[in-house]
């Protein structure tokens, strides 16, 4: 049933096609079917010896090729003689190449079959169940399972690892459509537009090169020009560009009555030619003598085998008046209809131009309120199906604030404009939301244009149709640059007080409320580590005396000397120097034991000792000196930060009661921690 309905679609297709004979009556199709074919095993069984001819003058199996000879140089002889067995691809592409009940047929498969029994050349057959069409061009590259296709498009590409025949089939490339589709007048009217083509044809790379705005999809696996129809026949895609014998003929059989051919393509002829691995060009110069010498009659008998159409060439009389019978009663009824839907179409175009005028007013309108409003304005585009948003209206003031020209931004798409173009106010991603969730989006946004930024809020809000489908999405901002700099402004004076708060104006060292802070900070993480945590209480030595003898101004320049030591010998981020009252300081140190913290303290002292600030008031030295107590210890669940600064504290106390200008250590501290420092600093 397959092969009868075949033949009478490719009857059909051939009598369309035939635009150069005098066609005088119905074609009617050729009574018998085509017969022959091989089987997939080949034309040659493995073990069978090749029916060899004289090298040179190769005897015809066909009595058209009987009394004919092919001269052969000395290469193709040689190649005919190495007794190469051709693994020839073949797969299913109507009426080209079939597959029906296991034998292999077709038009390219007679013009193949009748060259290699010419020649005697052995073949087998490699179906398209076992090799797809881009396993089959890897194959020929790697010389492996393929050697050659029977049809196949020269492209520069394939010319790398293929040689080809001369082109023997020429059938043009067009462009078929749903036959609901909106009018293709060409190739393109495609732009924007899905296509489908086969995976690994040529067709894929043309596209690709010349029309880069044709949406391009393949479809891979047997078969393909089916599935390819198929797609277009239920709307996957918008439209498939092939042969025209092909398509026209697979319609025909597939019964796929809502698909019609839409307009010829710039491509021309789907030439084909037979593409043979790259070190066989011998093969390839075999073929092509044999096509070369076969008659424009034998091509005709070959393609009439699969196309089979008789001819009644001349006219009859009775056939010329019951012609122009017919064509005179419809052009009568075809002139009715056209004054009836004259009629009606005069009505409809004056309801149309009607409505448009009120479209035209109404778009009028909305650009007259557009351009009054002061706010920046902008209309979004929603095309739901294929998750675009463009750009649909502007006004003034958006203009304005992006620096953006209309004619910049009407009908392209959120996210297309380069980056130098770009506008922060703007953000596709909040459009999107709303396009997809149907919510209202409020956001903030920074722009920068030449100097001083801008702020926007802004909101953007759906549109619906009476389907209650979002159609457009319309966003409106508002500058909040005066409320911004009024929130960093109150946000820098917050940060100002706090500091001020925490700092000691005279010196620059952090103040007791921030030292309060910090040691409760610190002790409950020192207290998760399980870590000791020092401080240091310094007071300078008869500093009432040094105010008494210099003066209150010479007694703050001290005080400022002695911040600068303990400035310098702070680790950032890490240790707090701070005054703890009048000429007292603190130093507290994290992750640091009793031995360190005695080190540091002596450090101190040196460093302002080496200042030699005269002090004429001291009894103990000529200068200013320090007096120094040192508490650690680990926190725990049963101490508590005041503990700390108490142990400090009473080691200070011990310092002065000892003579002052020295350290102490707290009474609670370990004996091994005094003692490893006196042995330092014996040693040192």
């Amino acid at each position: 049933m397959m092969r009868t309905r075949r033949w009478i679609a490719t009857a059909l297709l051939a009598a369309s096609l035939s635009a150069g004979l005098p066609l005088t009556a119905m074609a009617q199709a050729a009574q018998s079917q085509p017969t022959g074919g091989q089987p997939l095993t080949g034309a040659m069984a493995a073990g069978a010896a090749p029916d060899r001819h004289a090298v040179g003058d190769p005897r015809a199996d066909d009595p058209a090729d009987a009394g004919r000879s092919i001269a052969l140089t000395a290469a193709e002889r040689r190649w005919l003689a190495a007794g190469h067995q051709v693994r020839v691809r073949v797969g299913d592409w109507p009426p080209f190449m079939m597959i029906d009940h296991g034998r292999v047929e077709g038009i390219a498969i007679d013009y193949l079959e009748r060259i290699f029994r010419r020649y005697g050349i052995d073949y087998t057959y490699v179906t398209d169940d076992r090799v797809s069409w881009p396993e089959a061009l890897a194959d020929i590259r790697r010389r492996e399972v393929v050697d050659m296709v029977p049809t196949a498009k020269i492209t520069a590409r394939r010319r790398r690892y293929m040689v080809f025949t001369d082109e023997y089939l020429s059938p043009p490339w067009v462009i078929f459509t749903r036959t609901d589709a909106p009018f293709i007048s060409g190739i393109e009217d495609l732009a924007g537009r899905t296509v489908i083509v086969p995976e690994g044809f040529a067709m894929r790379e043309l596209l690709a090169q010349r029309y880069p705005d044709i949406i391009v999809t393949t479809v891979s696996g047997k078969p393909l020009v089916e599935r390819c129809l198929l797609a277009v026949a239920s709307g996957e895609a918008d439209a498939y560009i092939g042969n025209l014998t092909v398509g026209a003929y697979l319609i025909a059989t597939m019964n796929l009555a809502n698909l019609k051919v839409a307009a010829p393509t710039p491509f021309g002829a789907h030439a084909n030619a037979m593409g043979i691995r790259r070190d066989w060009p011998e093969l390839a110069s075999l073929i092509n003598k044999a096509l070369r010498s076969m008659s424009p009659q034998e091509k005709v008998a070959l393609r009439n085998r699969w196309m089979a159409v008789r001819y009644d060439f001349g006219i009859r009389p009775r056939d010329l008046a019951l012609w122009i019978a017919g064509v005179s009663l419809v052009a009568l009824a075809v002139v009715a209809v056209v004054l009836a839907a004259n009629r009606r179409l005069r009505v409809e175009v004056a309801r149309r131009t009607d409505a448009e005028k009120r479209l035209r007013r109404r778009k009028q309108e909305l650009q007259t309120v557009l351009d009054g409003i002061q706010m920046p304005l902008v209309l979004v585009d929603v095309d739901a199906r294929r998750g675009r948003l463009s750009y649909a209206a502007v006004n003034p003031a958006y203009m304005a604030a992006t620096g953006m020209k209309e004619q910049d931004l009407i009908g392209k798409q959120l996210g297309d404009l380069p980056a130098a173009q770009s506008h922060a106010d703007l953000p596709a991603v909040h459009y999107r939301q709303c396009a997809q969730n149907g919510q209202v989006v409020r956001y903030e946004t920074c722009l920068k244009r030449g100097g001083e930024p801008t702020w926007w809020l802004t909101q953007v809000s759906p549109l619906r149709d009476d389907d209650g489908h979002i159609y457009r999405l319309v966003g409106s901002s508002l500058d909040i640059s005066e409320r911004k700099r009024a929130e960093l402004a109150l946000v820098l004076s917050n940060n100002e007080l706090q500091q001020l708060a925490l700092t000691d104006p005279l010196t620059g060292l952090y103040n007791r409320r921030y030292l309060d802070r910090r040691l409760s900070t610190e002790w409950h993480r020192h207290r998760h580590l399980g870590a000791p945590l020092a401080l240091i209480l310094c007071d300078i030595d008869y500093f009432k005396q040094y105010n008494d003898t210099y003066g209150h101004q010479a007694g703050d320049d001290c005080l400022r000397r002695v911040a600068g030591v303990l400035i310098a010998i702070t680790r950032y981020d890490v240790d707090a120097a701070v005054r703890f009252g009048g000429e007292e300081f603190a130093f507290l140190l994290p992750q640091t034991d009793a031995h360190f913290a005695i080190a540091i303290a002596e450090r101190i002292r040196t460093d302002v000792a080496r200042l030699a600030l005269a002090h004429a008031a001291s009894p103990i030295k000529p200068v200013v000196t320090l007096s120094c107590g040192v508490a650690a210890l680990v926190p725990s669940d049963t101490n508590r930060p005041e503990t700390l600064i108490l142990r400090a504290d009473r080691a200070l106390y011990r310092s002065k009661a000892q003579g002052r200008d020295r350290v102490c250590v707290s009474a609670r501290e370990t004996a091994a921690a005094a003692g490893e420092y006196a042995r330092s600093a014996e040693t040192s």
